[in-house]
């Protein structure tokens, strides 16, 4: 049996959407605030810093498109 594809609200999805925005910040910051230690920083947690800062961006961009066809009523 096919399952349906269910379809989210455009509310839903701007959440969904601010909600994984929090995350990738909070991670970053997590990871910044790890590379600030007295202990060596690594590499690592660098490289996931700036991807995490990446992907936040990258959210936050989708989180304004929304809003903004939400309040042109393309959605």
């Amino acid at each position: 049996m096919a399952q349906e594809r269910v379809e989210r609200s455009p509310a839903e999805q701007l959440e969904a959407l601010c909600n994984a925005r929090d995350y990738y910040t909070g991670l970053a910051e997590t990871l910044h605030n790890r590379l600030m230690t007295p202990t060596q920083p690594s590499e690592r947690d660098e490289r996931h810093e700036k991807k995490a800062r990446r992907f936040a961006a990258a959210y936050d961009r989708s989180v304004e498109i929304q809003r903004a066809m939400i309040g042109k009523g393309y959605c």
